[in-house]
């Protein structure tokens, strides 16, 4: 066992075993309920994650199009800047169907991801594979610039039967010094962005990147309000995916005293989210990774089900690219690559770290959260570059629900304690 202790502002104290996710009173009573599954269904279900094999039915499916991009942010670890222009048919594409049909079951597939660069450049091959799969009660996920929209696509995910949700990736006051192009002063795109979010199976969002010269969430929260009212907002930790820890993406992470003060910055803005000055619904409340979500989540015990948060090392999530190549996730090289689709049973992912999690992970009280970062096999340096963000970004959240449980300030004084004393 290792247990977390954390102190209320009453002076009781209680201790928290993230592994079972028990919380126990200072004489070790417990006071999270019973599991609403059984623990049959716990140890089942920790086989699918953590692990490096695919099988070939898929829950969801992520879909490389390509690396090109019509914009250059200066943080993305997708460099490969392309065509602004709208690609032709990719030439794999009919294969790329094909295998599919033919080395997959697709009954229990509940979403597909369509990932660039920019995946609207490629929007010949987009719609032949949205088209192959649409069914009710399935869902597409796309994040893109916004910069390609025109009336077209409004057209064409009218005719969807599954559910489209579109994050508009938008650094909100940091936009043309992070991104380029602010999409939102051009009416045109505007219009369409509009028309989108009135569709009734479209779901419309803006995904802005919490980074070094763009964390002040109020500010943040403010520029997207005045734009659009009461509108989705996912707040992205930047996170260095820079092997070789260069300056593209080390630079952009906080760190020493700007995190500290990120810190503070993410704790008002919950505490004013709840109650209700903030009108975004932005995900450090309402996700399933959320304040909400994870305090009713800790009202019940539940085994460790461990897997990335990404699912990248979950078995039921197939990332694959257009030409039917098995990968890591749709965000990485060709060096990443760990067969291909035609023999999903040979499939072993390379270059991902399963370790940290029974080493470095294994005490830490936000790990349910957090999912020991991502699982690429990256440098010490990089990975606790990363995991200094997550511990301030995910122990404010855990931090805030306990709160929501208690109804006073929680603070954490130990972690890795092997027995409740």
């Amino acid at each position: 066992m290792s247990y977390s202790l954390f102190e209320l502002a009453s002076g009781q104290q209680f201790y928290y075993d993230s592994h079972e996710n028990k919380i126990y009173n200072s004489g070790g009573e417990q006071l999270s309920l019973s599991p609403e599954l059984s623990l049959d269904w716990y140890r089942e279900e920790s086989k699918n994650h953590g692990v490096d094999t695919k099988v070939n039915n898929p829950v969801a499916i992520r879909v490389l199009l390509g690396h090109a991009c019509n914009y250059s942010c200066s943080y993305c670890m997708q460099k490969d800047i392309g065509n602004p222009n709208e690609r032709p048919e990719s030439f794999h594409l009919e294969t790329f169907v094909e295998q599919v049909q033919n080395n997959l079951d697709l009954s229990r597939l509940k979403r597909v991801e369509l990932w660039g660069g920019e995946p609207f450049l490629y929007w010949k091959d987009m719609m032949r594979i949205m088209q192959l799969v649409d069914e009710p009660g399935r869902e597409f996920f796309i994040s893109t610039n916004g910069s390609p929209f025109v009336q077209k696509h409004v057209d064409f995910f009218k005719t969807l039967k599954s559910m489209v949700l579109i994050n508009v990736s938008h650094d909100g006051p940091g936009q043309e010094s992070l991104r380029g192009e602010d999409i939102l002063k051009n009416p045109k795109k505007v219009d369409i962005i509009r028309q989108l979010m009135a569709l009734p199976n479209v779901q419309v969002g803006f995904g802005s990147v919490v980074s070094s010269t763009n964390y002040d969430l109020f500010a943040i929260d403010e520029f997207f309000r005045k734009n659009f009212g009461d509108v989705k907002v996912t707040y992205i930790p930047v996170k260095n995916y820079d092997e070789t820890n260069s300056q593209n993406s080390a630079n952009h992470m906080l760190r020493g005293e700007q995190l500290k003060e990120f810190s503070s910055i993410m704790q008002r803005f919950i505490q004013e989210s709840l109650e209700g000055n903030t009108l975004l619904r932005s995900n450090i409340l309402h996700s399933p990774e959320g304040v909400y979500a994870y305090a009713k989540f800790l009202t019940k015990a539940a085994p460790m089900v461990y897997g990335a948060q990404c699912g990248a090392d979950s078995n039921d999530i197939l990332s694959l690219d257009i030409r039917g190549n098995v990968r890591l996730c749709p965000h990485t090289s060709d060096k990443f690559i760990s067969g291909h689709i035609s023999n999903i049973k040979g499939i072993k992912i390379v270059n991902m770290d399963l370790d940290r999690k029974k080493n470095h992970c294994y005490g830490c009280p936000v790990k349910r959260l957090c999912g020991s970062s991502c699982p690429i096999k990256f440098p010490n340096e990089v990975f606790y570059m990363n995991c200094a963000f997550e511990k301030v970004w995910w122990g404010n959240i855990q931090l805030a629900a306990m709160k929501l449980l208690f109804g006073q300030e929680v603070k954490l004084l130990k972690v890795g304690l092997d027995e409740i004393k």
